[in-house]
């Protein structure tokens, strides 16, 4: 496991926080559980599975605003095989 410096995780009962900070640019995104695309994500795996469903709900937006934003911010998305084991 790696830590990288500027991002803070911090899990609530029902709200995980991401504070994204640099020196450019610094903001707070929340993760709420049980909303309607995560209620399904066992609690140690909410971050992962909402952020990796919102990428791939990204990814097949043909919408040419979307695919330049990830473009911009060097974000590429590939959506992989679910290990069973």
């Amino acid at each position: 496991m790696s830590e990288i410096k500027g991002l803070t995780i911090k899990n609530q009962q029902d709200l995980t926080s991401i504070e994204a900070s640099s020196s450019n640019q610094h903001g707070l995104i929340y993760i709420t559980h049980g909303a309607p695309k995560n209620w399904v994500a066992k609690p140690e795996e909410m971050v992962s599975h909402t952020l990796a469903g919102l990428f791939k709900a990204l990814d097949q937006i043909d919408d040419a605003r979307i695919q330049n934003l990830m473009r911009d911010y060097g974000l590429v998305y590939r959506e992989l095989e679910i290990d069973t084991e």
